[in-house]
């Protein structure tokens, strides 16, 4: 499914545009979707995964929606560069250590720098300069400014814990998924990493030539196509 997303336009991931992508692929490559007769425990198991995957989704919405707001009515220039990339885990880390404007103006450029390269090491010098571009744009302090280092810290942590138990059930949803095509197959899937090592154990290489004495073991000699017969 990624693989296939990377041949049409875009970036963002929507479940408009996943419908569209597989719908797409189903026409033009059906060869690239398998179908696959899930039992009722995995079925099962799917719908509970998916409806938990939902709600946390829900959380993540309001919480962001929520963090978002709050920038907006004390520092809207810093919202505009941090609102967006809310979803970034290098972003709700910076928040959770500075959480309001003064926080990230006085730890300064390098060490937030050195702060967020981990998470996001090619685009940690670029989004500290937007940040302190931002931070020099608004000039006046709304009052509550100073209770961002309290509310915002705990909003991060709260956003960072749900995108974090969402890596987690997308990582058991397709576990699942795999399971299934195992069990259907009797192999696993081609495009996975156990699947290429059971094709290449199905597919043995030719032995190696007999050593000869005093030169050594000879390389391995190549399949050529015989010639046509000519006439």
């Amino acid at each position: 499914m990624r693989r296939t997303a990377d041949l049409y336009p875009g970036e963002a991931k929507t479940d408009a545009r996943d419908a569209h992508v597989i719908a797409d692929a189903a026409r033009t490559m059906p060869h690239t979707l398998r179908a696959l007769e899930l039992a009722d425990a995995t079925a099962a198991q799917l719908t509970v995964l998916t409806g938990f995957d939902q709600d946390l989704a829900a959380e993540a919405t309001r919480t962001s929606n929520r963090l978002r707001g709050l920038l907006t009515q004390l520092h809207p220039s810093l919202e505009r560069v941090l609102g967006p990339r809310l979803d970034h885990p290098a972003v709700t880390h910076l928040l959770e250590q500075h959480g309001s404007p003064a926080a990230l103006r006085e730890a300064g450029r390098r060490r937030l720098v050195t702060l967020i390269r981990p998470k996001a090491p090619r685009m940690a010098e670029r989004l500290v300069d937007e940040i302190f571009d931002a931070l020099d744009e608004q000039t006046v302090v709304v009052p509550g400014t100073t209770t961002l280092d309290v509310v915002v810290p705990s909003l991060a942590r709260s956003l960072a814990a749900v995108h974090e138990q969402r890596r987690a059930v997308e990582a058991q949803i397709g576990e699942s998924v795999r399971r299934a095509a195992v069990t259907v197959t009797g192999r696993f899937a081609p495009w996975t990493s156990r699947g290429r090592a059971w094709w290449r154990t199905r597919r043995p290489a030719p032995p190696f030539p007999p050593a000869v004495p005093g030169r050594g073991r000879p390389c391995r000699p190549r399949r050529v196509r015989s010639a046509p017969p000519t006439c």
